[in-house]
């Protein structure tokens, strides 16, 4: 585990965050458990499952937990938190979630239930995959079915209930749905400012 981290500056504090919630294998791979499937992470190679299940870390009491972080993948998480770890110090009242490549809508509606009281962050990669990832976890959490279409020319069209909106490309994100559709979820969204992903970020800084 050292190894891996220490390649992509892993601080030792987001090692202790997370150290309880992966398993570092003998062929020096971390692995991270999501129901009966397992993400792997190692130098050469990163699996995401597809999977109904999801990865969980942190603080799960619902009564102490003032943060829940959403990403696609557990190695994201810990990467995302890595750039940002200086933004939340109780670590203790946070819960850090994954949901692997297919999320179930049904545990992200009981998640958004669970802790509707708290601040979510989704945590998505800086591409159009990850802003329609982000659109529909947002909507699976607080109950609003999104369906998202692609169309000619570089647009997207994005149907609630009986209303649809086209927005560019370039312009798509969670907030320019909200403000079409005239809805504010309680959720943020966050991604990375250099290369596609956190761990991308963290690669291009250390020179991998």
């Amino acid at each position: 585990m050292i190894d891996v981290f220490k390649q992509l500056g892993i601080s030792s504090h987001v090692r202790d965050v997370f150290s309880p919630y992966m398993i570092f294998d003998a062929v020096e791979e971390l692995r991270f458990n999501y129901g009966y499937q397992q993400e792997l992470f190692g130098v050469n190679r990163h699996l995401v499952p597809v999977t109904d299940a999801c990865w969980f870390a942190g603080q799960w009491n619902p009564s102490r937990i003032s943060h829940v972080f959403m990403a696609e993948s557990a190695m994201e998480m810990i990467a995302f938190f890595e750039r940002k770890t200086h933004m939340y110090k109780n670590t203790d009242q946070l819960l850090f979630i994954a949901t692997g490549l297919s999320p179930s809508k049904k545990l992200l509606a009981e998640i958004g239930e669970l802790f509707k009281a708290r601040k979510f962050t989704i945590v998505h990669d800086n591409d159009l995959l990850g802003r329609v990832w982000s659109v529909k976890v947002a909507g699976w959490l607080f109950g609003k079915q999104f369906k998202i279409k692609y169309l000619p020319g570089y647009k997207i069209k994005v149907y609630y209930l009986d209303c649809y909106y086209c927005l560019p490309e370039n312009e798509f994100n969670l907030n320019q749905v909200q403000l079409k559709l005239g809805m504010r979820l309680k959720v943020k969204t966050i991604y990375p400012r250099v290369g596609r992903t956190f761990i991308q970020q963290l690669q291009y800084e250390h020179l991998l």
